[in-house]
């Protein structure tokens, strides 16, 4: 799960470059794998942050956290208003529900939990 978070942040930072926006990230290390479908997974997780990148205002900071615990992990996506309704999370649901997990979106804070 690690791998797939350092390069979904690598290509966030790029992405956030060109519109002004810092990415940074807190990933606890290692993080547990997680069964199912890694290339879906790695996909929602884009999507979450590719949504959070476009929404963001010039300037503005994404926080990308994740940690695992006792029966999960937890991706956290923070500093960036996201409207709930975007096409780009709701697909992402779709996808982390059909895991076993769940996404929840509030105002600056989108959280990403899949089971371990």
């Amino acid at each position: 799960m690690g791998d797939v978070l350092a390069s979904l942040v690598a290509s966030l930072q790029s992405a956030g470059s060109v519109r002004d926006a810092r990415v940074v990230a807190d990933i606890e290390g290692p993080l547990p794998s997680v069964p199912g479908d890694r290339i879906r997974i790695q996909e929602a997780l884009s999507l979450v942050g590719t949504a959070c990148v476009r929404h963001a205002a010039r300037g503005a900071t994404l926080h990308i956290a994740a940690r695992g615990e006792r029966d999960s992990v937890a991706v956290t996506f923070q500093g960036i208003d996201i409207d709930l309704l975007d096409i780009d999370l709701t697909w992402a649901a779709r996808v982390v529900r059909a895991h076993g997990g769940s996404l929840r979106a509030d105002h600056e804070l989108v959280e990403v939990r899949l089971p371990r």
